[in-house]
């Protein structure tokens, strides 16, 4: 199984994952379970075939989160006994996370999903571009296509490169030429620089990561969590006084009056303490997700600290996405900008 996810890291499609798997001569899961008379073998399974590995079962393994350790139950139902069964919606599912050891940790399965969203053909070069997919237009959001073609007999030189297809198919956007050479160039520089930067200086880089936090500093954090549990502790008092104030207006001992006013009072303090907590504890979520972030991402970033070239399992664990702008003239040089735009 980790061979499966690795391959999809590497920006394999379920399709090829399949041919390579074939071509090492790996059981498929059919012959692997009749072989071991397993309780998941079939009577149907065609021995003649150890290695017919097809796209869908590999599609079937790469989504299943049970390989996260988590176990996944009401995937599909039956109305009666005699009734067909029938696949669930996943929003039906329910799924009980670390129930058991995980054979692939969660940040390797969500990266791994990539090799289902994102079509990579594999033209006259041969071989699929590892950038399909990151790349984003910066004035429509269309993700950008892929061009390539080899040099031929004639000697034009080959070439490879990306542009929008919303200008390509003349719906109003701009071109954005960029050649693969050039964005990878670009990219590998990024991690280098960010790399040296955030292993060099964690600190600050942890800092500058939460600047647009509302909670920066962990001296923040302690307050706003003691000023939390304060509101939260004033709201359960706030309960017992209101019950107490009915009881007694039940037994006659304060007018109508009194007591509506008594309570419209204890009510709206109530209701602003529940949004201030609301809020508060947004922003101590948010902070955790800052450092849990940074934690992940520095993890990832310490396996590369100074890389000579760029490889796909690099680029799928460092960058999310890569947009690029319109380009520009200026002095008769054309130029562009590009966003690279971290994990994490």
């Amino acid at each position: 199984m980790r061979r499966i996810f690795d391959l999809a890291m590497e920006c394999h499609g379920p399709y090829e994952i399949a041919r390579i798997l074939e071509q090492e001569q790996v059981y498929c899961p059919a012959y692997y379970n009749a072989v071991h008379d397993n309780c998941m073998k079939r009577s149907s399974t065609d021995m003649s075939r150890p290695y017919a590995w097809n796209d869908a079962t590999v599609t079937n393994i790469l989504k299943r989160p049970e390989y996260m350790g988590h176990t996944v139950n009401f995937r599909s139902s039956k109305n009666g006994l005699k009734a067909r069964r029938i696949q669930n919606a996943k929003e039906e599912w329910r799924i009980f996370e670390n129930t058991h050891e995980a054979i692939i940790p969660p940040d390797r399965w969500e990266l791994a999903q990539y090799a289902l969203f994102v079509r990579r053909r594999t033209d006259s070069t041969g071989a699929a571009n590892p950038l399909t997919g990151k790349l984003v237009c910066a004035e429509c959001g269309a993700l950008m296509n892929n061009r390539r073609s080899k040099a031929g007999k004639t000697g034009r030189r080959s070439d490879d490169f990306y542009d929008c297809p919303t200008y390509s198919h003349g719906n109003g956007c701009c071109g954005h030429y960029i050649s693969t050479e050039n964005v990878r160039e670009l990219v590998l520089q990024a991690i280098r620089s960010v790399g040296r930067y955030a292993i060099g200086n964690e600190i600050e880089f942890a800092e500058k990561v939460r600047e647009v936090s509302a909670l920066r500093h962990a001296d923040e954090v302690r307050g706003k969590q003691s000023e939390a549990d304060h509101a939260r502790r004033r709201i359960d008092e706030l309960d017992a006084i209101i019950r107490t104030l009915y009881e007694c207006y039940a037994l006659g001992k304060i007018p109508e009056s009194r007591f509506e006013a008594l309570t419209a009072g204890y009510e709206k303090e109530q209701s602003d303490l529940r949004s201030f907590s609301a809020e508060a504890e947004a922003e101590l979520v948010s902070y955790q997700n800052d450092m849990d972030n940074i934690d992940r991402f520095m993890k990832a970033i310490r396996k590369y600290r100074a890389p000579d070239t760029l490889t796909a399992h690099m680029l799928n664990e460092l960058v999310e996405k890569i947009i690029v702008h319109v380009p520009k003239k200026q002095n008769g040089q054309r130029s562009m900008q590009v966003d690279v735009i971290f994990r994490f």
